[in-house]
């Protein structure tokens, strides 16, 4: 028989065909912040490094091309930022993800005859994770989506030091670049997408069970609110992806000659895409909350309509004439019943708070700040913002 075990066993990083071969390297375990620190650093001494080097070996770090590589913002911030960000992220998210989920059995919103059921929709869960297929089936679109890049010569028009007559033959650096810099950020992030993906498919199966939820919850979410707790950690993927985005629109500003405002509303649409992807697992749950809800107002609502009419009757119609009124607890109890539909009233149908949402607002937003650097002049930015705060 499946049993609820699964639940606070449950992790959606710690394992997979990638995670398997890292362990066989012994890059793996345990699954520390020390090591996946020690594993960004590799990367980066396997990505960024060597392209500092042959691009100073053939003369495209400083000068040369219109791009040389010490003045990519994009490159640098998609292999010193981002990439260690997509491996460093992975114990804060592994951990919270499996707090979350072990809530669940925790708080005993699991009914007693869902449990097995809920025990199957975990082990399906990590049949997921762990599938061959779909690890295959990502590296399969990482190369291929490389060496379409590399046919084309990943040229954009302009001289850079991966493709230094801006278009064509690729130098060194960009064959380094194309064949193994690039696949492995792609990888990283497509493993991201899937594991979204996996945890999405988790908690649509958990939302379709018959959870023991309170209308009356202090929470203000019927007891939901924990879910809320899975997006600040998810916020550190949201400002590497958003990092990446607005360093590629800022190489192509100071570089292309392009106008920041043709790109701002392309930028905006990302967030706003970000934000719905990271956030979109808990929507799922909104259904189940809105019946809650308005069931919990129907009961709330019949409830009080009894005791207020058994109040009225005793107090205002004689039948508690004796009987004194200091030291009552039936002005209390009215009071106290108030308050729980005025709870239930409030409730709200999505498990997250503003809070919470900040933390996918303030990552996704703040790396398109310096962009604003590249149109208005720093000192003149920072002038403007004394005179707000003054």
């Amino acid at each position: 028989m499946v049993t609820t075990d699964l639940g606070p066993n449950f992790s959606l990083i710690d394992g997979g065909p990638a995670r398997n071969t890292l362990r066989r390297l012994k890059l793996g375990q345990p699954l520390s912040n020390a090591a996946l620190l020690r594993n960004a650093g590799i990367l980066i001494l396997l990505t960024w490094l060597p392209l500092a080097v042959l691009t100073s070996a053939q003369g495209l770090a400083l000068s040369g091309p219109a791009i040389p590589f010490l003045k990519d913002i994009s490159a640098h911030v998609r292999f010193l930022v981002a990439l260690p960000i997509f491996i460093a992220a992975e114990g804060a998210i592994g951990a919270r993800i499996r707090v979350t989920i072990a809530h669940f059995v925790l708080a005993r919103l699991i009914r007693e005859e869902d449990q097995e059921r809920f025990g199957q929709i975990i082990t399906k869960a990590i049949a997921w994770r762990d599938s061959r297929i779909a690890a295959f089936t990502l590296l399969a679109i990482v190369v291929l989506a490389s060496w379409a890049s590399a046919r084309q010569g990943l040229g954009t028009g302009i001289p850079s030091w991966y493709v230094p007559s801006g278009s064509g033959a690729l130098s060194l650096a960009g064959y380094w670049y194309a064949f193994f810099c690039l696949p492995i950020l792609n990888f990283l992030i497509l493993r991201w997408v899937y594991r979204l993906i996996v945890l999405t498919v988790l908690l649509r199966q958990i939302a379709k069970l018959d959870l023991h939820l309170m209308a009356s919850h202090p929470d203000g979410t019927g007891g939901l609110a924990f879910l809320g707790r899975i997006l600040p950690v998810f916020g550190t993927i949201v400002f590497a992806l958003s990092a990446m985005i607005s360093a590629r629109i800022a190489t192509r500003v100071l570089f292309g000659g392009t106008d920041l405002y043709d790109d701002l509303a392309a930028l905006a649409l990302v967030v706003v895409l970000e934000l719905i992807i990271f956030a979109g697992p808990l929507m799922l749950f909104m259904p189940k909350l809105y019946a809650l809800r308005e069931e919990g107002l129907r009961r709330y609502g019949a409830l009080g309509t009894r005791y207020t009419r058994l109040f009225e009757k005793k107090w205002f119609h004689g039948g508690a004439s004796d009987e004194p009124l200091l030291g009552s607890g039936d002005i209390q109890s009215l009071a106290d019943l108030a308050n729980s539909y005025e709870v239930v009233h409030r409730m709200k149908i999505i498990p997250a708070g503003m809070n919470d949402l900040a933390f996918l607002v303030v990552p996704a937003i703040l790396p398109a700040l310096p962009l604003a650097a590249t149109v208005v002049p720093l000192s003149e930015l920072l002038k403007n913002a004394l005179k707000l705060i003054a």
